[in-house]
């Protein structure tokens, strides 16, 4: 009974090394799937020239051909509208979009801010 006793004892000891742990590891992963899809995906986007030559009305094609693959795309049901994300997974200033209308053209973009890159 004393060796079962000593083992939740040293267990009990152990908790806050492996939430600790537990938390570093987290953290890491959080920053690395932060960073990784920013440089996963076509690197286009990260060209401000390219973000000088959209203009209103383009088609969904003619923008992937200048900014490459977005990394997520969102379609607004309540109007049929399309958000492209380009950047990381947690929102900072590499973070940019681009938006559609339900006709599919370009209504307006958010430039992006690179000096956090």
């Amino acid at each position: 009974m004393s060796n079962l006793k000593d083992r939740l004892t040293n267990l009990g000891r152990r908790k806050p090394w492996l939430c600790a742990a537990l938390a570093v590891t987290l953290m890491t992963t959080v920053l690395a799937m932060s960073i990784w899809p920013a440089y996963s995906q076509s690197n286009e986007w990260l060209n401000t020239d390219n973000w000088d030559r959209l203009e209103e009305g383009m088609s969904k094609e003619e923008v992937r051909e200048i900014l490459g693959e977005p990394r997520s795309t969102r379609r607004l049901f309540w109007s049929g509208d399309e958000i492209w994300r380009y950047g990381g997974i947690i929102p900072h200033k590499s973070n940019r979009m681009v938006s559609f209308n339900s006709d599919g053209e370009l209504t307006g973009w958010i430039v992006p801010s690179f000096w956090l890159m």
